[in-house]
């Protein structure tokens, strides 16, 4: 789903934004890489959102330089790390770890 500040002509005035326009697109996923297991690095390129990183927003600038980087090492994708050097998630996708049968997540509060 996204949600678009308006439509119209370019602006970065969320002033301008009477009413919200939603697109959802609907379509089959196949598991990403068959559902078999990846090769993944640590990419040097840093996961640089400053707002909040429960905000899914469409600046895909990093993870597309992150993806190459981890094609050029032979990888099959990458996990990037927030500017403190902690795991933000994977180039297109979150990041989930379940150890000794307990998923954990990012915090939802900071």
């Amino acid at each position: 789903m996204i949600v678009t500040g308006r439509v119209g002509d370019p602006d970065l005035n969320p002033q301008k934004c009477i009413r919200p326009s939603v697109i959802v697109m609907a379509y089959p996923w196949a598991p990403m890489h068959g559902g078999k297991p990846i090769k993944l690095m640590a990419s040097a390129i840093r996961q640089s959102v400053v707002i909040d990183s429960r905000i899914k927003c469409l600046n895909y600038l990093n993870f597309t330089l992150a993806k190459i980087q981890a094609l050029a090492f032979k990888a099959d994708d990458a996990f990037m790390l927030d500017t403190e050097g902690f795991v933000a998630e994977a180039t297109g996708a979150n990041v989930f770890i379940i150890k000794n049968n307990v998923l954990y997540s990012p915090l939802l509060t900071n």
